[in-house]
C-alpha cells in the first residue's frame, strides 16, 4: 500500500517540477479505496503514511474529489480497467463526446421504480481533447 501511494505522489511531484498542475483519476475499484484518508494513519488498523506524503479529505469534499495527496486532488472516474492515472490538468481542459453516432455517443435509458418514481441512466462515450500547442 505504501509503495502504491509513494508511486502516485512521485508522479505528482514530477509533474509539478515541470510547472504542470497534477490531478489523479482512479477507477471505482479497490485501487480507489487505497487513496481514501481513512486507510492511512497511526491507528493499529491503518497503514502508516510514507515519509513526506499526506493524504487528506479536509478540503477534498468541496471540490468533489475523494482525497488530496500532498494537495493534489484525487477523483473517482471511469478509467480503463479501473486503473489509476496521474495527469496534468491541462490535459483535462476539454471533454468531447465520441462514438460512431448519436446513439453510441450519448444515451439515456429509464425504468419505473414503483408507482411514483423513474430512474434514469445516462451513458456516454468521450475523449479528453489535447491542450492546444
Amino acid at each position: 500500500m505504501q509503495a502504491y501511494l509513494t508511486a502516485i505522489a512521485s508522479q505528482c511531484s514530477i509533474l509539478r517540477t515541470t510547472g504542470e498542475e497534477p490531478v489523479v483519476l482512479v477507477g471505482r475499484s479497490a485501487a480507489a479505496t487505497l487513496l481514501h484518508e481513512y486507510r492511512w494513519g497511526n491507528e493499529h488498523w491503518k497503514c502508516p503514511l510514507p515519509t513526506g506524503i499526506t493524504v487528506s479529505a479536509e478540503k477534498a469534499s468541496e471540490a468533489r474529489s475523494i482525497a488530496l495527496i500532498n494537495g493534489v486532488p484525487v477523483f473517482e472516474f471511469e478509467t480503463p480497467y479501473d486503473d489509476c492515472f496521474v495527469l496534468s490538468t491541462t490535459m483535462l481542459k476539454k471533454l468531447a463526446l465520441a462514438g460512431s453516432g448519436a446513439d453510441s455517443a450519448l444515451a439515456i435509458d429509464w425504468h419505473a421504480q414503483g408507482d411514483d418514481r423513474l430512474v434514469f441512466a445516462l451513458t456516454w462515450e468521450g475523449d479528453f481533447l489535447p491542450a492546444p500547442g
